[in-house]
């Protein structure tokens, strides 16, 4: 921890530099017991984490390409949400975020 004193998120008024970029991933049916399938993402900007997730989908999903939709709606809307929340900051995103998952679907 020592050594890592001076690092930390480095936030401007500048749009060009406050670059939002979220990585999710989905595990289907990953409860026998209920079939649902769990859900997980993170939400960086300047390289930095400023939101996550984790949870159980509240539906069964009847496909992997369903739970993907389920969870890319999902990330969509916290994205919209945090780029609401620092536009009213001063931090306003001129660039679209970048959603970046795994799936092969």
């Amino acid at each position: 921890m020592k050594a890592t004193s001076s690092f930390g998120i480095c936030f401007t008024r500048d749009a060009a530099v406050n670059i939002l970029t979220t990585y999710y991933d989905v595990d289907y049916v990953v409860d026998l017991n209920d079939h649902r399938s769990r859900t997980s993402f993170v939400l960086l900007m300047n390289g930095g984490l400023v939101a996550w997730g984790s949870w159980k989908q509240p539906c069964c999903s009847s496909s992997t390409t369903e739970a993907e939709y389920i969870v890319r709606a999902t990330v969509t809307k916290e994205v919209i949400w945090l780029h609401r929340l620092l536009g009213s900051l001063g931090f306003s995103q001129g660039a679209s975020t970048n959603i970046f998952s795994d799936n092969q679907s």
